[in-house]
């Protein structure tokens, strides 16, 4: 086993792992492959590494660490450009960034994205991998194609883009977002009755979570609606009193998940899925509000609690008679006033005492003066 470090921009053949392979599928939780003594390739302090050939990882690991990339291309006969002979191996990548220029075949490797992107310029192949998507992570699965064949994705507030066509399953291919907000996955160029006969688990889908699905057909005079029969998802459309079933997402509903039932919309060319027109007015966690028995964090109040409330001027009482939460994802493209951010009322900036201490809320709230 031998360790490369690479700190400069530099180029390279293909590189090997080397390592004792493995061809057994990963646990759905895995965070390293099952293969043994593999090389270490490790990418840091902003290089760039270009690969001309091949990437074969051969149960050894890859780091690409502190903004660095690695970038695998064509050698000068046109060829190779691709990641290929997982095997067990292991890529992490956290604030880096691993763009393959051709075919990528993730044969029962790991690979870890957390804060960095992970880009298939070709045809992806998932073959039992596992690919855990983490906040910050961005992975573009395929922009020629995506052939699943039963891999395992994790999205844990993380980004999953397949931008053409998803053609070969070859089993289940699992997509677990992990009851984590914040995370996305972007489906196009993917006929909606196809996906409809496609076997993907969607599995601890909850609030904050999103699904796009790009749609051929306009919808935007239909109003849409979900609803659950059997394990799966439908999403219905209806328009003059007729309702069609417009895609089916199989095997939503498990006895093992606890997905959240999204609504559903049709806007700009997609059918959306947990994303909300209107966040609605909260106060963020921390919010002190006075009930009966003193001040009591937002987070904390329940129903039944009695709350102090004014009506014309007149302090009241009210009962609490329904308490949630939501979670909003802020959309960092967007103007700040539109990203979603929360707003910061400073303490005392409306009196002395009032707020006693910052108060967070959402850009809809109202505040009576």
């Amino acid at each position: 086993m031998s360790i490369t470090n690479i700190t400069t921009d530099q180029s390279m053949g293909s590189w090997a792992g080397n390592g004792n392979l493995s061809w057994v599928a990963p646990p759905a939780d895995a965070t390293e492959g099952q293969g043994t003594n593999g090389d270490i390739l490790n990418v840091h302090n902003g290089a760039t590494l270009t690969i001309k050939g091949y990437l074969n990882l051969n149960a050894g690991i890859v780091n690409i660490t502190e903004g660095a990339t690695v970038q695998v291309v064509r050698d000068e006969s046109d060829t190779a450009g691709i990641l290929q002979d997982a095997a067990g191996g292991t890529i992490n990548i956290n604030n880096g960034t691993l763009s393959i220029s051709n075919d990528f075949n993730g044969r029962t490797g790991v690979y870890n994205i957390t804060n960095g992107k992970l880009v298939v310029n070709h045809v992806f192949t998932g073959f039992e991998g596992v690919y855990n998507v983490n906040s910050g992570g961005v992975f573009v699965a395929g922009l020629e194609c995506s052939n699943l064949m039963s891999p395992k994705i994790n999205i844990r507030g993380g980004s999953v883009y397949f931008y053409n066509l998803i053609d070969d399953i070859s089993g289940t291919a699992k997509i677990d977002f992990h009851n984590t907000p914040g995370g996305l996955l972007k489906i196009e160029n993917t006929s909606l009755s196809s996906l409809s006969n496609l076997d993907l688990h969607v599995q601890n889908f909850v609030y904050g979570d999103q699904i796009k699905i790009q749609s051929y057909t306009d919808y935007s005079s239909n109003t849409l609606t979900t609803s659950i029969s059997g394990n799966d998802l439908l999403i219905q459309g209806t328009v003059n009193g007729n309702t069609t079933t417009l895609v089916t997402l199989k095997n939503f509903v498990t006895n093992t998940n606890g997905n959240a039932i999204p609504t559903a919309m049709y806007r700009d060319g997609y059918i959306l899925f947990g994303e909300q027109s209107d966040t609605g007015a909260c106060f963020l966690a921390g919010a002190m509000i006075e009930t009966s028995n003193g001040c009591v964090a937002v987070e904390d109040i329940q129903v039944g609690d009695v709350l102090v409330a004014h009506v014309r001027g007149q302090t009241v009482s009210r009962s609490v008679i329904w308490a949630g939460r939501q979670f909003v994802v802020v959309n960092s493209a967007l103007s700040d006033d539109m990203a979603g951010y929360p707003v910061r009322v400073c303490q005392n900036a409306i009196a002395e005492g009032v707020p006693s201490k910052d108060l967070l809320i959402t850009p809809e709230h109202c505040l009576v003066l």
